[in-house]
């Protein structure tokens, strides 16, 4: 059975006293070496924001509407991203250009599904996520569809 791989956060020098403990209390091993990593964190959406995104996809599916998350993902999602100066921002943009290329010399290549996976909520700041949630909530509860109250998930962890 494999083991879900440690993520230490460096944020306080405790943090890095624990991960170089970490790290001392490991056997080499030629066999099944381990392989340590160190870069920058990205700011990704928090735990709570997922929740509340994958409840609120839930309550739409419930309530008779099926999995809206690709509609809301385009009307909601994709203009926040191309409107991002962030180098995530960039790479979304650069990606969608190419899709749109794509799509435009007629390939036989599944489009939608493709631009679903570049199209992710995965790849979201907190911030954007915020504003992801705060869009399209009020366009669902337009549709009667009442959605758990978003304030208490919008930026923190």
């Amino acid at each position: 059975m494999n083991n879900p791989p440690e993520v230490f956060e460096l944020k306080k020098d405790t943090h890095k006293a624990n991960c170089i403990a970490r790290i001392t209390e490991l056997e080499a091993n030629e066999d099944k070496p381990y392989q340590v990593e160190i870069y920058t964190a990205k700011d990704l959406r928090t735990k709570k924001q997922n929740r509340l995104y994958w409840t609120h996809i839930g309550e739409i599916k419930k309530a008779g509407h099926g999995d809206l998350h690709m509609e809301l993902k385009r009307k909601f999602l994709h203009p926040i991203y191309m409107a991002s100066t962030t180098k995530e921002g960039s790479k979304y943009q650069s990606n969608y250009a190419a899709l749109c290329l794509i799509k435009q010399s007629g390939l036989e290549i599944d489009y939608d599904e493709l631009f679903g996976k570049v199209l992710s909520t995965k790849d979201s700041t907190p911030k954007q996520m915020a504003e992801y949630i705060e869009a399209y909530w009020p366009y669902i509860n337009g549709k009667g569809i009442y959605l758990s109250d978003p304030d208490n998930y919008k930026r923190e962890g």
